[in-house]
């Protein structure tokens, strides 16, 4: 298994150090696994046409401040990885915000996996607030959905998870970590004897999973105003924390956190 760190959308909002650095990084940290007999992406990060055209993803871009530069896409960067677009058999969604869902178009024969909870969201938001992460045009190619409603019963670390299912590739667990969105996840990765935890949008900053957790002012800010449940999301990210500091052969990231992208991928976020 060869496993591949992709920054796919790098964002620089207002804020500096109160957010990380001056000026502010924010990464869309994708990864892609070759199991040696398909290409499987985890989250699809900002896509072609966002870059062309940064209003696709409606009022949010005017904060995000993405940068304009297709070499950031998943799409571009895996054809640089020496494959073809279409090797990408699998996209497994930890959430269907707008920053993780806008490279789905670049691959439409993928199947796309997402928690049944999620696509609900999406389909029929409760309130203006949640319309507003879900972008339609993200959607308008008919995505080869494979939604997942059924967690399996073993665990995974003590944590409800989704696994051995015939539609995904085993080594890949689906971990349920609602209250960022309605049907939020993390993505456990098996590799040889230990695991890689992409936790999406549980937390922001790297040091929210440290024993003794901190968090900076801008992030602290803005996962207030993302998170649809705060006191789901609080709470699975205190059980998180718990899990990940008890068991060393995991490894985890986050979307948007610059520290970990370089630390993981070996190369500096410009």
């Amino acid at each position: 298994m060869k496993i591949f760190h992709l920054n796919c959308g790098m964002l620089k909002p207002f804020g500096g150090k109160l957010i990380n650095r001056s000026p502010a990084r924010v990464v869309c940290h994708c990864i892609l696994i070759d199991t040696g007999k398909e290409l499987v992406l985890i989250d699809s990060g900002v896509g072609t046409d966002d870059i062309k055209n940064p209003k696709r993803l409606g009022p949010m871009h005017y904060i995000l401040n993405l940068r304009k530069d297709l070499n950031d896409t998943a799409v571009c960067q895996i054809s640089k990885l020496g494959y073809k677009p279409e090797d990408v058999k699998h996209i497994v969604l930890t959430h269907m915000d707008l920053d993780h869902t806008g490279g789905l178009a670049d691959f439409p024969n993928a199947f796309v996996h997402v928690y049944k909870p999620e696509i609900q969201a999406a389909n029929k938001p409760a309130s203006i607030r949640e319309k507003e992460r879900y972008r339609t045009c993200h959607f308008l190619h008919m995505p080869k959905w494979v939604i997942h409603d059924t967690c399996s019963e073993e665990q995974w670390f003590g944590l409800k998870c989704i696994k051995n299912s015939k539609n995904l590739p085993s080594e890949i667990v689906v971990v349920p970590l609602t209250g960022h969105t309605r049907g939020h996840c993390a993505i456990a990765i098996k590799s040889s004897e230990r695991w890689l935890l992409h936790a999406g949008d549980a937390y922001y900053y790297d040091k929210q999973i440290d024993k003794k957790p901190f968090c900076t002012p801008g992030f602290k800010l803005f996962q207030y105003i993302s998170h649809m449940d705060q006191k789901e999301a609080f709470k699975k990210l205190t059980i998180l924390r718990d899990v990940i500091n008890k068991n060393k052969e995991i490894t985890a990231l986050c979307s948007h956190d610059p520290t970990e992208f370089e630390s993981l991928a070996l190369t500096e976020v410009l």
